[in-house]
């Protein structure tokens, strides 16, 4: 019976770590605006949304999404540089 028990009680435990454990961030929705910003030619409002994403990159430690707001705010900061 204690056999089971403690199989049951592992079980268990193991069942908590699975559900435990975080999905990766999804940035996609905030790209999605990025872009729509691009297409209407809004940089402004495109950096805003860049800055954002790469605060909330450095905070998960996600590189590849830090690396990305880098290049993405080079290129909408000579836009906006360009329009003044």
């Amino acid at each position: 019976m204690y056999k089971h028990f403690a199989l049951l009680f592992c079980f268990f435990f193991a069942l908590q770590g699975i559900h435990a454990q975080e999905l990766p961030p999804n940035y996609n929705e905030d790209w999605q605006k990025v872009y729509r910003f691009e297409l209407e030619d809004l940089p402004r409002s495109a950096l805003k949304i860049v800055d954002q994403i790469q605060a909330r990159a450095k905070k998960d430690n996600n590189s590849p999404q830090y690396i990305k707001t880098l290049m993405y705010q080079a290129k909408f900061s000579l836009l906006v540089e360009e329009e003044a």
